[in-house]
């Protein structure tokens, strides 16, 4: 009952903050450029979605990119715990790097 409990406060700890990893930013508008130019340099269409090589998710809208970690940012992870990231698939895992074999619990994570 102690883990769904903590689970739970997680969670809803965590929906408060679900926009804390986003961030807009406003294009200049330029009529030879049907799109938004994302930091690298490349032209997305209007109304497109894409995932960057830094696990951004990112939209463009007419008038703005928005862009929103897709990677938590862990608060509170203990020491012996670590955040290993897989930037190809943008996937992640808590490992315990004392023992393997146990769980690592977080006590806040921003989204």
């Amino acid at each position: 009952m102690k883990h769904f409990l903590f689970i739970a406060v997680v969670l809803l700890a965590c929906m408060s903050l679900c926009n804390a990893q986003c961030h807009t930013e406003n294009m200049k508008i330029d009529p030879k450029n049907p799109g938004c130019t994302d930091k690298n340099g490349v032209v997305h269409p209007f109304g497109s979605q894409w995932k960057d090589k830094d696990c951004l998710q990112c939209s463009c809208s007419d008038s703005t990119i928005e862009c929103c970690a897709m990677i938590p940012q862990y608060v509170g992870l203990p020491e012996h715990c670590e955040v290993v990231v897989n930037k190809e698939a943008c996937t992640y895992e808590l490992i315990n790097k004392k023992d393997p074999s146990k769980e690592c619990e977080p006590t806040g994570a921003i989204l």
